[in-house]
């Protein structure tokens, strides 16, 4: 499994790719050999596997995109299930036409649009994940069951699965929800967004002391006794003082401008982030690339952002042009 994984992270025609993960996903090797696989990959005038109507069932692993994103801010103001329902449902039409049911190709098209209807649902989103999530935990449920390994779900990054279930657990879902609401930035970035959005779930579900200390220190929420309610996704704004800036203004600075600028400053090869982890049995973080996430003088912001906010000059690392 872990040949294939390799050879669907590095094909050059990623629809093709995304294509196999999702054959895979459903059957297996029940269809197609290794070798098949590898051969089709390797060469692009080969036709991908020609699914059924029912052959891209509920997905669970991973992907790669690359790109840079230009999202806009959201509300989790919502008042029922229903709504969100229909939403995601709404937003799953976003998607690019280069995208079979649930699997986002590896380099799709980036449609601003969808893209921004799919974030303006992220805050309900979350704020209905963790109430289910606490919920849980109240009537018993386990922490495994509720947060699954205590690390990013690699997999379901790599191969960009987009369907985020309340079902999930913690780091399925967080990886997911990323995918979706960024589906065509560089696989560093998605890593990068999904290590936050993971930690910062694991803590809002459940505010413990040991939860906090997992958490470097910039990436803890600021004391916000004076906001009723705010966008849940300036929580991914890597910077405090940009978070308290957007906790307090809101309408002056929507933060889908800022989240749409954020990047991580890694020189090294995509595939350098990600090892196989033979005994664990699942892709996880080279410690190279967690220690640089969690550093943040790595994480730098597009300068066009100091078009709207020229007062965070000299305080946020400011991408080289």
């Amino acid at each position: 499994m872990k040949s294939v994984v390799s050879l669907l992270a590095m094909a050059p025609d990623r629809a093709q790719a995304a294509t196999w993960a999702s054959e895979l996903e459903k059957n297996g090797f029940a269809h197609h050999s290794v070798d098949e696989i590898r051969k089709s990959l390797q060469d692009p005038s080969a036709p991908p596997p020609l699914p059924n109507e029912d052959s891209f069932g509920t997905p669970s692993s991973e992907q790669f995109p690359t790109h840079v994103h230009a999202l806009n801010a959201s509300s989790y103001d919502s008042s029922s299930r229903e709504e969100s329902q229909e939403q995601s449902s709404t937003s799953m039409n976003y998607l690019p036409s280069n995208v079979v049911e649930g699997i986002t190709r590896m380099d799709p098209p980036l449609d601003i649009e969808g893209a921004s209807s799919a974030l303006s649902k992220f805050s309900f989103d979350c704020t209905y994940f963790r109430r289910s999530k606490r919920d849980l935990l109240t009537n018993g449920w386990s922490e495994s069951q509720i947060f699954g390994r205590a690390e990013l779900d690699v997999d379901t990054v790599l191969l960009g699965f987009v369907d985020p279930q309340d079902t999930q657990t913690v780091p399925t879902w967080c990886a997911r929800t990323v995918n979706k609401i960024l589906p065509a930035t560089p696989l560093p970035v998605r890593l990068a967004s999904s290590w936050i959005l993971t930690k910062m779930m694991r803590y809002l579900i459940w505010p413990t002391v040991e939860n906090m200390n997992a958490n470097p220190e910039w990436l803890m929420p600021n004391l916000k006794e004076e906001v009723t309610s705010y966008d849940i996704l300036i929580d991914l704004v890597p910077w405090p003082q940009v978070r308290q800036l957007l906790y307090q203004h809101p309408r002056e600075y929507p933060v889908g401008h800022f989240v749409g600028l954020i990047g991580i400053t890694w020189p090294f090869a995509d595939d350098a982030c990600h090892y196989w982890d033979i005994e664990a049995g699942y892709t996880r973080l080279t410690p190279l690339f967690e220690s640089t996430v969690a550093d943040l003088n790595n994480w730098t912001i597009d300068p066009k952002i100091l078009e709207l906010a020229p007062q965070l000059e000299g305080l946020i690392p400011i991408r080289p042009v």
